[in-house]
């Protein structure tokens, strides 16, 4: 509870030009963050909009290597195979990351484009990742996250699991270190080394 009521604080403490143009939104954001550590009780809806804020964490709370290039004009977060956010994911759009611009784009299968964004998300519908598909992406400095825990064991950077019926994440921090990628330490004290199926 304390690691995730300082990225709230974060959140609501950043400089004008992060901050939301209309207070609903504000609010959808603020509800998005503060729902993270609740309870699941069989509810999609509230499953995604605590991965959705997980999402923007990690945007947050990751430094690329390449972070600071004026040539990219925005910070893609990606979602490959079918969507599970639908509409709860949409007021990321209306963020920043140092400068950039958030961006939604989507895939339906792999493709080398993939290799421009920032975060690729594997939705839980896909087939059984690609190891080296998942490599080349980590040697592009893409953040891989999967719908599932078992993603770490294909070589992806983080996966999603549920037990007790809270969303939890479990980091594979080897391929993120390979990746050239730096996690803020607060970002990791979020996940688990290891989880029950």
């Amino acid at each position: 509870m304390k690691i995730l009521t300082g990225f709230i604080s974060d959140v609501i403490t950043l400089r004008p030009r992060h901050c939301f143009h209309s207070n609903g939104m504000a609010l959808f954001i603020a509800v998005l963050f503060l729902s993270a550590p609740t309870i699941l009780h069989a509810d999609t809806k509230t499953e995604y909009k605590i991965k959705a804020a997980y999402l923007y964490q990690f945007s947050k709370f990751t430094h690329w290597p390449d972070q600071h290039k004026s040539t990219k004009d925005k910070f893609l977060i990606c979602i490959l195979g079918k969507d599970p956010f639908g509409p709860i994911i949409k007021p990321i759009e209306t963020k920043d990351i140092n400068g950039l611009p958030i961006r939604l784009q989507y895939f339906s299968e792999f493709n080398e484009q993939m290799k421009t964004c920032r975060i690729l998300f594997f939705a839980r519908q896909q087939n059984e990742p690609d190891r080296e598909s998942l490599l080349d992406l980590a040697a592009s400095h893409v953040l891989t996250v999967g719908d599932y825990g078992d993603f770490i064991h294909y070589d992806g950077m983080i996966g999603f699991y549920i037990y007790n019926n809270r969303v939890h994440v479990t980091f594979n921090e080897p391929v993120v270190e390979a990746a050239n990628l730096v996690f803020d330490p607060r970002l990791l004290k979020l996940g688990r080394p290891e989880h029950k199926h």
